[in-house]
């Protein structure tokens, strides 16, 4: 990036012959609590929102920064009974509960807009991550309860028996207020893997992360994120040796008093400073004593229009001490703003390479390579194995603009590891199971039945193809044949423990399939496989397999000195393979395989 600015230095003098004083803040960015108490519920609890049947005696305070505590901040509150544990947070927002994320849909993605997230150790081995969220959609009440095996401290999600929970069936209730919102929320023990309630005096670990996204919900990343109950600086959400402590206390009503925001430092109105400003720009403002030295900054970066501006001094420096009466100089730097200029870009292939608001910025993934492709019609779309701040799944058009980019998480907590199309869906398979998006927007969708993911018993999935309505998995060398239109596994084909590659041959009923020293057809009407080619096919090309035009056979590459003729299906046997080019372990880079000429590719 290239940044660039032009300014003006402004200078006045003035004297100073008295000064007040000013209480200084110190901020910190540790988390503001290390325990939380939990209290015994005073009597029944009803979940309205209300909360005027709770003793919040035990209520701690969570802001970031005294500067920013009146916009973001949150109360949380917990309380337990025999039957259940309680749990209430009164959330700061300015525009409150824009959650666009369907749970069910995608139960393990809510924490990306406005939500709140809850750990708890529910024993050595065991602990809980709970969040919650109010689906906007919907204007439903969504919870997921996300189960973890404790080793140590390290936490292992497990994401495949993720609960998702929804409306009233959640317990839980959002209140809108004021000044954002109220969670209220009731988990019975069984909910959180218990069997009866800690007795009086128990203590657990705990965390909690306060999230906010942006004002319409659609957010792929939290605006502001806030950790608290931690004993020190951690990521709590991969390691709970720093996690806070929670105490079931014996009685409630505690004589504690409730913990006030921080007060704005307020600036003692005691002199008057005078400047001009030349022109519409941003200020900072600074005042020197007569060694031309720096003891007190006033403003910074603060945008003024053109004209006569006045400002007020205390008399006091940067430490708030009183400064001597003398003579001081008032200067100030002005400037339009910095602005970037994009010069060029490294890594990133994106047209432009940065995330932009229409998703179509930046490229695939950020923590994974590009591992499989499919494409039907003017759409392609390829996979990356991980991603954070990028997407494992891109629509891209045949000139490899980028369209829209998606996270595939969604049921199975891992990237996608194949992929196919039929045009308007686009089919991912992720270790277990399959999910799927729409290929007009990369949104995630349901399968028929409304079902948001199915799954494929053992997992294991290695390749999937599209024909004629329905939906192949190839895994641990069984072919399971999906009805898109009810959403169910059909029948199931096998074909041998050796499968990896698989690819449909279009206007026919036949699939291919790779093996570790042949092809094989799969004939659909009677199940049949038979060999078409038999040659040794390194592990690294197998598990890739494609029929393109005029029904030529292609492979995923391993090495440069195997790239033979492409074969048309009617030759079979007769000549020799073709493997597809799409991207080399080599070089781990996207190529643009839809550029491909009919019959001959260049490695």
């Amino acid at each position: 990036m290239l940044t660039r600015f032009t300014c003006f230095i402004i200078a006045a003098a003035l004297a100073i012959a008295f000064c007040s004083t000013l209480q200084a803040q110190q901020l910190t960015t540790e988390a503001r609590n290390k325990s939380i108490s939990i209290v015994p519920a005073p009597g029944k609890v009803v979940i309205d929102g209300q909360l005027d049947d709770w003793d919040l005696s035990g209520e701690i305070l969570t802001y970031s920064f005294p500067e920013t505590a009146e916009k973001y901040n949150v109360r949380t509150a917990l309380m337990y009974d025999r039957d259940a544990l309680y749990f209430s947070a009164r959330v700061r927002d300015d525009s409150p509960l824009m959650n666009f994320i369907d749970g069910k849909i995608d139960k393990s993605q809510g924490w990306k807009n406005d939500a709140v997230q809850f750990r708890l150790r529910t024993s050595p081995t065991t602990a809980v991550d709970l969040v919650m969220w109010y689906f906007t959609g919907r204007k439903e009440a969504t919870l997921s309860i996300n189960p973890i095996t404790v080793a140590g401290t390290e936490l292992q999600y497990h994401f495949e028996g993720t609960q998702a929970l929804f409306g009233t069936e959640s317990d839980m209730v959002f209140l809108q207020t004021e000044q954002g919102y109220t969670l209220e929320a009731r988990f019975p023990w069984s909910r959180l893997g218990m069997t009866a309630a800690p007795a009086p005096g128990a203590k657990m670990a705990t965390s909690a992360q306060l999230l906010w996204g942006n004002a319409t919900g659609t957010a792929n990343w939290p605006a502001v994120s806030m950790n608290d109950l931690l004993t020190s600086a951690s990521f709590a959400y991969q390691n709970c040796g720093a996690w806070g402590e929670a105490t079931f206390e014996a009685k409630g009503h505690l004589a504690r008093t409730p913990e006030k925001l921080p007060s704005r430092p307020v600036m003692a109105k005691t002199l008057m400073c005078s400047y001009s400003m030349p022109k519409d720009g941003l200020v900072s403002l600074g005042v020197f004593d007569a060694n031309g030295q720096l003891v007190r900054t006033l403003l910074t970066g603060v945008r003024h229009a053109k004209g006569t501006i006045h400002e007020q001094w205390d008399g006091l420096d940067n430490a708030g001490k009183v400064l001597p009466a003398g003579t001081y100089t008032l200067k100030a730097l002005v400037h339009e703003g910095i602005t970037q200029e994009w010069i060029v870009s490294l890594h990133n292939a994106g047209t432009p390479p940065w995330v932009t608001a229409d998703g179509t910025g930046s490229w695939g993934g950020d923590h994974g390579e590009p591992i499989d492709i499919a494409a039907a019609g003017d759409r392609v779309f390829p996979i990356w194995s991980a991603a954070e701040a990028g997407w494992e799944v891109i629509g891209c058009d045949l000139n490899g603009k980028k369209l829209w980019g998606s996270h595939t998480y969604l049921s199975y907590g891992q990237g996608p590891n194949s992929v196919a199309t039929d045009g308007k869906l686009v089919f991912l398979s992720q270790g277990k199971g399959l999910t799927v998006h729409e290929a007009a927007t990369g949104k995630a969708t349901l399968f028929a039945g409304e079902k948001r993911a199915i799954d494929i018993p053992g997992g294991g999935i290695t390749d999937l193809a599209y024909l004629d309505g329905h939906l192949y998995a190839l895994a641990r060398g069984i072919l399971y044949d999906i009805r898109l239109d009810q959403g169910t596994i059909d029948r199931t084909i096998t074909i041998g423990a050796q499968a990896k590659g698989l690819a449909a041959v279009p206007g026919t009923h036949e699939l291919v399939t790779t093996f570790h020293d042949s092809i094989r057809r799969i004939r659909l009407d009677n199940g049949t496989v038979a060999t078409v080619f038999r040659g040794k096919i390194r592990a690294a090309v197998r598990s890739g397999i494609v029929v393109g035009w005029e029904n030529h056979l292609r492979v995923r590459p391993g090495t440069q000195r195997e790239c033979r003729e492409s074969v048309p299906l009617s030759q079979w046997g007769a000549g020799g393979y073709r493997r597809y080019t799409g991207w080399t372990s080599r070089h781990r880079r996207l190529q643009s395989p839809w550029r491909v000429p009919t019959r001959r590719v260049s490695c």
